[in-house]
């Protein structure tokens, strides 16, 4: 195992082996910790599956909405009033009696978000606890301390050492994923 599978694989030990023993015990975590990161992974692709599912709901109710829209706009630029015209005195009065509340009151859209919401609450008891995150933030910071990380590095999903003014690189990922700003915050904290 070269050095930089060993960080990686450090990363993974520190990161879950820094939680609440007798919490672990209660859930029965006899695995490695590369098994339960890998495990982890589970109940976020169950949610991507479910967002999906959202915005595909969500993309088709906005079409109907903008139907809506471009068919009352449509009515509104035309010269002829509704008053002159008792069937579109009619529908006006139709749309503001029931579209419009169907618009402001839809079903629709409560189904969508009651789906996800659902869905995530059936995997909310295999998501990672607050305490988890802040284990991987010490993990992270002890990381750091252990190997004398470069943090600009560490931030930008680079692991270099930093002995004296030279700057070593100890592990880059096949794929770099950089830390935000509230990660970084979060970490540090």
């Amino acid at each position: 195992m070269g050095p930089g599978a060993r960080l990686a694989a450090l990363l993974a030990v520190l990161a879950l082996g820094t939680g609440d023993p007798e919490r672990a015990a209660a859930r029965g975590d006899t695995f490695s910790a590369l098994t339960s990161v890998a495990r982890a992974l589970a109940p976020e692709r169950r949610l991507l599956g479910l967002l999906r599912r959202y915005l595909r709901g969500e993309e088709a109710r906005l079409r109907d909405l903008t139907r809506f829209y471009d068919k009352v706009l449509s009515l509104h630029e035309d010269s002829t009033t509704p008053v002159a015209n008792p069937l579109l005195a009619f529908t006006l009065i139709k749309r503001l009696q029931s579209d419009w509340r169907n618009v402001v009151h839809s079903l629709e859209a409560s189904e969508n978000i009651r789906a996800l919401k659902d869905g995530y609450e059936k995997v909310e008891q295999d998501l990672p606890a607050f305490e988890d995150l802040e284990g991987a933030a010490r993990a992270l910071m002890r990381l750091q301390d252990v190997y004398m990380l470069n943090v600009k590095g560490l931030a930008r999903g680079v692991f270099q050492r930093v002995t004296g003014s030279a700057i070593t690189d100890l592990y880059s990922p096949k794929r770099l994923f950089s830390l935000t700003g509230d990660d970084c915050f979060q970490v540090g904290k």
